[in-house]
């Protein structure tokens, strides 16, 4: 099998020689080479052993998609993880706990008690660095993404298609991702504590936006102690939600109107992973516009509102 350097793999742009090329992947392979160079790393703090030991493991699962999905071998040194504290998480990133800067191939996450919570957030963000990457060079010098797993970015940089079922895709695979290693040695007394909350409270808690607290979405859970001594539930869920929705949908619709009958539930998402892992998302696009009919596809990578798209993939 062959192996992978870098996150991205090419440039494009309007005179853009050979030489511009391998210049400017040779100065984004010197930042993945070397993680220190990064401004993320000059807020990162030391990873404790267990914290060490949790990124090893989401190594490793990543290194097992690579695998299945018959990709080139992508290795990601673990001084590409950064644990940055939550004074010195940038205020601009709000709620965020873990982004992946596609320029320096660093992965940056906020520190966080919960073990199976960084597993969620490294792994997640794991799956966005070992996705397809091209760059592209806009307004004559910018460099801006142009492919980011299964996203397209516009020639003039400023739109981005299917940037949900990007996401979609990888919280799916982090959702497998968990639910395949909760029961881990380094995840089993919080996974432990999760059930038994579930089974103590069950349907009782609801959430501030009305809803079942422990739902599917739920994957921790613990009580806090407020200041006053009271106590609450908090835990944490898997995100993009109505992305996976609006996927999930658009997959079942598809095999159930697909008069060809090409594909069944399982062809058909292993396509979406392999369009995020490998960026060749023509066989999707022609099955999509066969089953529902032409400009469909481009149709839904242009929505970008989550609820919209759940809406539009529901008319189909």
């Amino acid at each position: 099998m062959s192996e992978r350097e870098q996150y991205h793999q090419s440039v494009i742009g309007k005179g853009l020689t050979e030489e511009d090329e391998r210049r400017i992947l040779e100065e984004e392979k010197r930042f993945f080479d070397h993680p220190e160079l990064s401004i993320i790393s000059q807020n990162e703090r030391e990873m404790t052993k267990i914290e060490q030991a949790i990124i090893s493991l989401v190594l490793e699962a990543g290194d097992q998609i690579d695998e299945i999905y018959n990709a080139p071998r992508f290795p990601i040194p673990p001084d590409n993880f950064h644990i940055i504290p939550g004074e010195r998480w940038p205020e601009d990133l709000g709620s965020c706990s873990g982004i992946f800067n596609s320029h320096v191939q660093q992965i940056a996450i906020r520190e966080t008690p919960s073990r199976l919570h960084l597993a969620k957030l490294a792994f997640h963000e794991l799956m966005h660095l070992k996705s397809f990457g091209k760059l592209q060079i806009v307004d004559d010098s910018k460099l801006v993404d142009s492919r980011a797993g299964f996203g397209i970015v516009s020639r003039d940089g400023k739109k981005e298609y299917f940037r949900l079922f990007e996401e979609a895709i990888v919280e799916v695979l982090t959702i497998d991702f968990i639910n395949r290693h909760k029961g881990h040695e380094l995840f089993a007394e919080e996974t432990k504590r999760t059930n038994e909350l579930k089974e103590r409270f069950g349907n009782d808690v609801i959430d501030n936006e009305g809803k079942a607290f422990f739902d599917d979405n739920l994957y921790y859970a613990e009580v806090l102690t407020n200041q006053d001594g009271s106590v609450k539930l908090d835990g944490q869920q898997f995100t993009y939600s109505k992305e996976r929705l609006g996927l999930n949908l658009l997959i079942e619709k598809t095999v159930e109107r697909d008069q060809l009958e090409r594909y069944n539930v399982s062809d058909l998402q292993a396509l979406f992973v392999r369009g995020h892992i490998d960026g060749n998302i023509l066989p999707i696009a022609k099955t999509i516009d066969s089953t529902f009919g032409e400009g469909v596809f481009r149709a839904i990578g242009s929505i970008e509102d989550p609820d919209e798209l759940v809406s539009f993939i529901e008319s189909l």
